[in-house]
């Protein structure tokens, strides 16, 4: 079911007024919509289960600071199904795929904000954030920085996060999507997770593709087979992982000395982001396979 949501942030995306920061970003401000309300800017699932009179998105009071709060539960519907409570920033049609995030053209380091969270079962909440930008020359919304974070432990009162954003390509972005959900893959009825204040901190002027692991990545444009090479002692229980450009991880493995060769076969021509995560930081280089 997480991946299911998840997969929702990758739609397309086309916005081009500009916006620096994150609207309702207080969840001050909300609209009735038949017997529910939802957050101005936002867009949940209560239009799928209202019907059955749940809803998983709704109003919290106080906020932290402020009148309200974004409350996300997740709820038992009619004994069928446990609905994940889900929040993005943007437009929803009818049948609940995502139309558009928001214009945005910053390139941030980190989303902030205040959170509550906790589950009832094993599967833990997630925050997601895209900033893309649409390329004329392929016609894609390609993503300029993304970043998915699954919850961990619980949070019984308000508490500070900053989460850091990935930076994949050094454009700037014309889109931002925001998801946030209370439960992942297998939902328990009364997970929850509480958000307020929320805003962008920070600001990369570019990616930064040597000054952590010095890593090159060769040849490129490859083939069949590229090798990651690191001058710089690293951590060895970090991970690699290659993106595609809609965000979609095509390749993970873990990193396990500072020179690797990976089998990259099964991936089609086109443009890759190769990351290495490890203690000392985050690495990104772009690869491009054409065979």
């Amino acid at each position: 079911m997480k991946k299911f949501y998840l997969s929702l942030i990758f739609a397309i995306a086309c916005s081009f007024t500009v916006f620096s920061q994150i609207p309702n970003s207080g969840f001050e401000d909300w609209t009735t919509i038949g017997s529910y309300e939802e957050p101005v800017s936002w867009a949940s699932f209560n239009s799928m289960t209202a019907e059955y009179g749940v809803y998983t998105c709704e109003k919290g009071t106080p906020g932290s600071p402020g009148n309200y709060y974004l409350k996300l539960t997740s709820k038992d519907v009619m004994g069928l199904v446990v609905m994940p409570g889900y929040a993005f920033c943007g437009t929803l049609d009818f049948d609940n795929e995502i139309m558009t995030g928001f214009p945005f053209t910053g390139r941030p380091a980190n989303l902030t904000g205040k959170w509550q969270h906790m589950i009832y079962g094993s599967s833990q909440g997630v925050v997601a954030v895209q900033l893309t930008k649409w390329d004329e020359t392929t016609q894609t919304q390609v993503v300029i920085a993304s970043l998915e974070y699954t919850l961990t432990g619980m949070a019984m009162s308000w508490s500070d996060f900053s989460l850091p954003l990935t930076y994949l390509d050094s454009r700037t972005p014309d889109t931002c999507m925001i998801v946030f959900m209370s439960s992942g893959e297998e939902p328990t009825a009364n997970d929850y997770l509480y958000v307020d204040n929320l805003a962008f901190s920070g600001n990369v002027a570019g990616i930064n593709e040597s000054s952590v692991h010095n890593m090159q990545v060769y040849p490129n444009p490859a083939k069949n087979q590229i090798t990651i090479e690191c001058s710089d002692a690293i951590d060895q229980n970090g991970t690699i992982t290659i993106v595609n450009l809609i965000g979609q991880t095509v390749y993970s493995e873990p990193l396990v000395s500072n020179k690797q060769t990976l089998n990259i076969e099964q991936l089609d021509n086109g443009i890759y982001f190769v990351t290495i995560r490890s203690k000392e930081g985050t690495t990104t280089q772009k690869v491009v396979v054409n065979r």
